[in-house]
């Protein structure tokens, strides 16, 4: 492991030196050119090539400060040379703008990784003093209990978490067990899939804390009790999950949704109570999950989500008309072709399409005379194209020699084509 880790640190080290050498060369070629045209395009160009070593340099080395300061004098260094190139040619002001946008993308990625490499420091120390402690009591905890996390890395967290998993009731105290959650924080997958492994096999006994951890300041350790609280299945999560989908990160927003799924039938009867929530971000996200479950049976709770107030939600119930696939739907769908947000406007085409309604043929060739964006335009050539009858091909073969943008009367050849070789 230490050997490839180093073959490793070799190609890092490798791959910085030969992006600062390219550099040097262009700044040197730039500085002996003859070409007065030449110049100017190096001077500009050199401090903009620094950037990717730069964050390279940064992802890598996080906590070398001797490294960072050699970084920030070749930086200087450079970017001085590129203003002897460039002359009287450089904007000075504009090249020393750049350069500080650079360098502060530089250390905030240093303090980014510092923080995340703290943070699995801390879960390795954590989960290396319970095996101790499962070790001292058990009397020995298998291959797992015999070598010390920081020597063994990843993978000896992924078995410590495992065989904490497989510990009795009573062997940790609740401080311990929320010690494991913690490692929900870190990005090793590895320390990740046995932190869930561990928790899985604890079975109800975690249950109270991954619930807990819904209200961690870690969106990662929030991310992930969703996903395991789903992935378990516990029942008793279903109006925590709900609340979760209230979040403002997209994340934990869709991790509350895919566990609510996950849960299946069991969640149905609080997700569609949920419907009529008064959060906009709990009723999408019960629409979605109901969605995914299954609603075929909800027709008549989507439709009224139609005309909600806020376009997350009449985007979420349009897909759910689609995925539902009952025609007497198509009249609302119809109507949210001219709704004011462009997203639900995709959603409603998409679902009209999969429902291949031909009683929406005409409102399609007639939202797309008057449709602006670029993808709605091209999402209804797709639905014209699934219905597929004869008023439909027709107005595609209308935009194919008519249309003035190429992108889309090039799309439409290829629709014309396809059905072709279908009646073939």
């Amino acid at each position: 492991m230490a050997e490839t880790e180093q073959r490793s640190n070799y190609l890092k080290a490798y791959i910085l030196l030969m992006y600062y050498i390219v550099v040097g060369l262009l700044a040197v070629v730039g500085n002996i050119s003859a070409d007065a045209d030449m110049k100017p395009i190096l001077s500009m160009l050199t401090p903009h090539l620094l950037y990717i070593p730069l964050v390279l340099t940064a992802l890598w080395y996080p906590k070398e400060k001797l490294i960072h300061i050699s970084i920030f004098i070749v930086f200087i260094f450079v970017s001085m040379l590129s203003f002897v190139i460039g002359g009287a040619a450089t904007d000075v002001i504009f090249s020393i703008f750049i350069s500080l946008i650079y360098l502060w993308v530089y250390f905030a990625i240093i303090l980014f990784m510092r923080k995340r490499n703290s943070a699995e420091e801390r879960v390795r120390a954590e989960l290396d003093m319970l095996r101790a402690q499962l070790h001292s009591k058990t009397g020995g905890a298998g291959a797992a209990g015999r070598t010390p996390l920081s020597a063994s890395g990843s993978t000896a967290v992924a078995e410590t978490a495992y065989v904490i998993g497989r510990g009795k009731s009573d062997t940790f105290s609740p401080e311990q067990i929320r010690a494991l959650i913690s490692s929900f924080d870190v990005r090793d997958p590895l320390i990740l899939e046995g932190s869930f492994n561990a928790v899985e096999v604890m079975g109800t006994r975690a249950e109270p804390y991954l619930i807990d951890g819904l209200n961690s300041q870690s969106l990662a350790v929030r991310e992930n009790c969703a996903k395991m609280l789903g992935r378990l299945k516990y029942e008793s999560s279903i109006p925590h999950l709900i609340e979760a989908l209230n979040e403002n990160s997209k994340r934990m927003h869709a991790a509350a949704v895919s566990a609510l799924a996950n849960l299946g039938d069991a969640a149905k009867e609080q997700l569609i109570s949920g419907l009529k929530d008064p959060s906009f971000k709990v009723r999408a996200g019960c629409c979605e999950a109901l969605r995914i479950i299954g609603a075929k049976d909800h027709l008549d709770l989507i439709i009224p989500l139609m005309a909600d107030e806020n376009h997350y939600v009449r985007k979420e119930a349009a897909k759910s008309l689609g995925r539902i696939g009952d025609e007497s739907a198509t009249p609302v769908l119809i109507n949210a072709l001219t709704d004011e947000s462009r997203g639900v406007r995709l959603a409603a085409v998409a679902s009209l399409g999969k429902l291949r309604s031909e009683t929406a043929v005409k409102p399609m060739i007639s939202r797309y005379k008057d449709e602006t964006d670029f993808q709605v335009r091209g999402r209804i050539l797709k639905s014209l194209a699934m219905v597929g009858n004869g008023e439909a091909v027709d107005a595609i073969r209308f935009i194919s020699m008519y249309e003035t943008d190429t992108d889309l009367s090039d799309s439409a050849k290829d629709y014309l084509y396809s059905l072709n070789l279908k009646k073939e």
